[in-house]
């Protein structure tokens, strides 16, 4: 299979609920998409590293949490 196409999987399989999680943390729609791309950017560029994740879900799940909450600090300062 293609790298391409192995993305796509991956993106169909987990993006709808990655962003749910970061619109939790956010509440932007906007924001958590954003979010949500540039985990999986990360994630994909990195993916070698992390063969040995028991967990895909957890590691994700983990990744948008710490970028949701650095997003949401980020707002904060900026309103302060």
């Amino acid at each position: 299979m293609r790298e391409d196409q192995q993305l796509e999987i991956f993106i169909r399989k987990h993006y709808s609920s990655m962003c749910a999680v970061a619109l939790r943390f956010i509440g932007s729609p906007d924001i958590a998409q954003d979010i949500t791309q540039e985990v999986i950017i990360k994630f994909w560029k990195n993916r070698a590293n992390y063969e040995n994740i028991k967990s895909t879900d957890n590691f994700l799940y983990t990744m948008i949490t710490c970028e949701a909450h650095k997003e949401r600090n980020n707002i904060t300062t900026i309103l302060r």
